[in-house]
């Protein structure tokens, strides 16, 4: 992957300034990956570099490695495709200037860890306003605008396991089924496992879960109260009282309108549970509490992300992608880590660097 950088940022480089292009090679790009993450760990990822590179109040490890001047060129000139061919293959795939990358890391992902039983599917927003042509709007996020992202991620401590771009419609042709093939397609490399697959309502229906149970996969969801599938008292949750809850039986699927607080109730469903179980203490079904615990594998995962990112300012939206590129590699390699080391002290659990 770096030797793919070093080729594609040194062909850009001499496109803009030709001969006068002082070729980048494996080592530099190495050192301006640590400088990244050197600043996203002191969280000086927002600092000018005028200020970083200041003598008198700068960072010297910084001026030691790198001339303001020559990490400037790096930021502006980084590339991870080749531009001759780039248009002729965004023609076929808008994701194309960042796509062998890309799809490299999420084969790095998965190659090294196994995920525990659990695993969960949700959404991730990349915050950004740049010029894109699936830049997405979301009102209900706190980030309007930005760059949506699938991910399945274990569900014990938030390891990135695989992702998927949304690119928005091919076309004039409305996709349908979205949350049903993307689901689909980050569980498959699962298959037979006998794991199961935490989603929210995005991704929750009948099929999905009929779809995993014949590849031996079981999914527990919240579900949307407009499906055609839930009889009407689910839907409306009519004479339940806070901390009631009913239940229904289908074959493999069992589904519970549980009432959280007075004013709404919650439907999920489950095939990994098959009994009416209920906490009394709680005050909650045993899937409302396994969906809990369950569901937060991606926003842990993006919890991580904010706390140390090494992400700067950028009109470039290749170049946002790689910053979260180098923010989930440390998130991955903390987490094997600590698998590998338990009884490590310094990895960041007690230093309180990430929080799980």
């Amino acid at each position: 992957m770096i030797q793919k950088v070093v080729c594609c940022t040194n062909l850009e480089g001499e496109r803009v300034y030709g001969k006068n292009w002082g070729k980048t090679d494996a080592t530099e790009i190495e050192g301006f990956v640590g400088c990244l993450l050197l600043l996203g760990t002191l969280r000086d990822n927002r600092t000018t570099t005028t200020v970083l590179w200041d003598k008198t109040n700068g960072n010297q490890l910084l001026r030691a490695c790198f001339s303001r001047n020559r990490f400037l060129k790096l930021s502006n000139h980084l590339r991870f495709d080749e531009k001759s061919t780039c248009q002729s293959r965004r023609a076929k795939d808008a994701f194309a200037p960042f796509r062998e990358i890309w799809d490299d890391f999420n084969l790095n992902l998965g190659k090294e860890y196994i995920p525990g039983p659990m695993l969960t599917v949700d959404e991730q927003l990349m915050p950004w306003r740049g010029r894109c042509g699936f830049l997405q709007y979301l009102p209900s996020k706190p980030d309007k605008y930005g760059l949506k992202i699938f991910w399945i991620c274990d569900a014990d401590n938030g390891y990135p396991l695989h992702r998927e771009p949304n690119l928005g419609k091919v076309g004039r042709s409305r996709e349908m089924n979205i949350g049903r093939n993307t689901a689909i397609a980050l569980s498959e490399p699962y298959f037979g496992s006998g794991r199961n697959l935490t989603v929210d309502n995005f991704f929750t229906d009948m099929a999905l879960s009929t779809y995993l149970l014949a590849n031996n996969m079981t999914l527990l969801g919240t579900v949307r109260k407009n499906k055609r599938f839930l009889p009407n008292k689910f839907q409306s949750g009519e004479g339940l009282k806070k901390g009631d809850a009913i239940f229904g039986f289908q074959k493999e699927h069992t589904i519970v309108a549980y009432k959280s607080n007075k004013k709404k109730h919650v439907v999920v469903m489950s095939t990994m549970h098959h009994d009416d179980s209920f906490d009394i203490e709680c005050r909650k079904t045993e899937m409302v509490m396994s969906y809990n615990a369950t569901k937060g594998g991606v926003d842990t995962k993006d919890q991580m992300c904010h706390a140390l990112t090494t992400k700067r300012k950028t009109n470039r939206w290749p170049m946002l992608l790689f910053y979260n590129l180098l923010d989930l590699a440390s998130i991955a390699s903390l987490v094997l880590w600590r698998k590998l080391n338990p009884n490590d002290k310094v990895s960041g659990e007690d230093t309180g660097c990430f929080s799980t």
